[in-house]
């Protein structure tokens, strides 16, 4: 599971938001990707069990009028950000 995690967090910091400067801070038993790029952050956190994963994910979108009326507003920004790590998180761990 612990390598699974590893590739997750390489996988969001180099290839998903590689412009974010994603940092990998680990906490114990939880992994935490803080990123961060012009106005707008995001800090996630990830704790496995041998049978799951849960993210928590939290962040500012700063982003100009258009740009945020393309992604669907606050709804639609959330969305393609979670729908990325999600898609990572099926990639490494294979579901």
């Amino acid at each position: 599971m612990a390598a699974d995690l590893e590739r997750f967090a390489q996988d969001v910091a180099k290839n998903r938001f590689p412009e974010w400067g994603v940092q990998i801070l680990r906490e114990g038993e939880r992994m935490r990707l803080v990123g961060q790029r012009d106005g707008s952050r995001f800090d996630a956190s990830v704790v496995s069990d041998a049978s799951r994963v849960v993210l928590s994910l939290r962040g500012v979108a700063e982003l100009g009028f258009l740009k945020y009326t393309a992604a669907g507003g606050a709804e639609g920004v959330r969305e393609r950000v979670r729908a990325s790590l999600l898609a990572s998180l099926r990639q490494q761990f294979g579901g």
